[in-house]
């Protein structure tokens, strides 16, 4: 991966900023990563750091050592402007993101699409993935794939959704059952869940949602989001072929049926 120098494009928005970064531990993540390998303009710069203190020392930083142009302050991310031409002469903002902090691999799993699953550490100069097999293939596909955890709101995802769908990207009806999943998750610690809801979010009948849930887990009890949008990429995507159940949608309705 030598061609996909991520230093060489820092240095180019602003010299200095890499032993900044370097001495703060920080990592680039999400959508300047996905734009890299896609060979995609980047249009800003996500900086991550394993926590507060980093975050605010590199900030401290770049406005006292390099006189960075802070543009726009939230409680979410710094954002700087180095007014360096890159790229078809467009500069590149560079984002210290304040509402998320950790290692990579954990910052990385609460990302929402699978595409975005991916980091570059500027110390050790090496890219990280949740899952590289699968980062690599949906971008090629260019599909879109929730991971394990959405952004709250849930309006964020809807408007990342239209965003990458412009993009060129595509979502299938699989993962718009899963989207509905995280949905249903979000009414559970609120307003509990029952069988109508699920068939109303997911079009999946409540005889078919026990039978599903007692194939990945024994138990009907408790309705568990996550465990089974992780169950429904093993049934669907892995095509498990040793369950005497299995759960597909139908290629006309999108909904799911029974597969004997």
């Amino acid at each position: 991966m030598e061609g996909y120098n991520l230093k060489s494009i820092l240095n180019n928005i602003c010299e200095g900023l890499i032993p900044i970064l370097d001495d703060c531990e920080a990592f680039i993540a999400g959508g300047a990563i996905r734009a890299l390998f896609a060979n995609e303009k980047i249009k800003d710069i996500d900086i991550f750091f394993h926590s507060e203190a980093k975050c605010k020392e590199a900030r401290s930083k770049i406005l006292t050592e390099l006189n960075g142009n802070l543009i726009c302050e939230t409680q979410n991310a710094t954002t700087f402007d180095f007014d360096r031409e890159f790229h078809d002469e467009e500069s590149i903002d560079i984002q210290l993101i304040k509402n998320i902090y950790g290692i990579p691999i954990s910052v990385l799993k609460q990302f929402d699409f699978t595409v975005t699953q991916a980091a570059y550490d500027c110390r050790k100069q090496i890219f990280m993935f949740v899952n590289s097999d699968r980062f690599f293939k949906h971008l090629s596909q260019r599909k879109l794939s929730l991971g394990e955890n959405i952004p709250k709101p849930l309006v964020t995802l809807c408007h990342r959704l239209r965003k990458y769908i412009s993009y060129g990207y595509k979502i299938n009806e699989v993962e718009l059952m899963k989207l509905c999943l995280h949905v249903v998750g979000s009414f559970q610690s609120h307003v509990g869940v029952n069988e109508d809801l699920i068939d109303e979010m997911t079009g999946i009948d409540s005889d078919l949602f026990e039978e599903f849930i007692q194939a990945i887990s024994g138990n009907t009890d408790l309705f568990d989001a996550k465990k089974m949008i992780s169950a429904m990429d093993r049934f669907l995507y892995c095509k498990a072929s040793d369950k005497s159940f299995s759960f597909e949608p139908n290629d006309m309705t999108g909904q799911p049926v029974r597969k004997d």
